[in-house]
């Protein structure tokens, strides 16, 4: 991975797993994938149905020399041209991944009560609660929002697996719940926190997708 692809990814927390004597740094690769609009209408009788056998076999050919195509060219030129993958980034501006940033090394440095004030603002930030921010507010909230007297900036986790230890947060998370500056609840507690995120009213966010500039259900006929 190229340095100019790892400065993609976001920084969300230092761990040390099981069968790693070093700690690990855990990075996201945030895409919004509601910002990328689809067309849900299934029609049996469409163009697809109709396509000849010649057609399939040309069309299997074209994608096969497609993928050869990106085989050849830098991954992070791929990915930072994919007019998709843009759009789906565009939601993670530069002021909630600064802001996200200046919180975790906060975080890191033990300077807790700094940086749940600043998790507290990242979790809604983006108009729907942020996973890793949520992570270590409900990490710090475990420990009294105090770090303990034996903090080197990582936290253990050779006990609890990773999918586990996260799974209670996966339903208020992933842009399931939209939420503004004014609704962030003012309890620091993180089972406070997640009550008043599955209290709120879910939304498949489809319409703000749909309906802002360049909304529009997609479609095989527009590939």
């Amino acid at each position: 991975c190229t340095l100019r692809m790892r400065r993609q990814f976001r920084l969300i927390d230092r761990v040390v797993l099981d069968g790693s004597p070093e700690p690990l740094l855990l990075h996201a690769l945030d895409l919004d994938w509601v910002a990328v609009p689809t067309d849900d209408t299934w029609l049996p009788e469409g163009r697809g149905a109709h396509r000849s056998a010649k057609f399939r076999f040309k069309a299997r050919q074209w994608h096969a020399a497609c993928r050869e195509e990106n085989l050849r060219r830098p991954c992070c030129e791929l990915f930072l041209a994919d007019p998709t993958i843009r759009r789906m980034r565009r939601t993670y501006d530069e002021s909630f991944l600064h802001t996200f940033s200046m919180g975790y090394q906060n975080y890191q440095q033990g300077e807790w009560p700094i940086a749940t004030a600043i998790f507290q603002r990242t979790q809604v930030m983006l108009g729907f609660l942020d996973g890793p921010s949520m992570a270590l507010l409900d990490f710090m909230a475990a420990e009294g929002f105090e770090p303990p007297k034996s903090w080197k900036g990582y936290r253990d986790l050779k006990d609890t697996c990773p999918a586990v230890h996260s799974r209670s947060l996966l339903d208020c998370c992933n842009s399931m719940v939209e939420c503004s500056h004014g609704e962030t609840p003012t309890s620091r507690r993180a089972s406070d926190l997640r009550d008043w995120a599955l209290s709120r009213r879910r939304s498949t966010r489809l319409s703000r997708s749909t309906s802002g500039p360049g909304g529009g259900g997609w479609s095989p006929a527009d590939e």
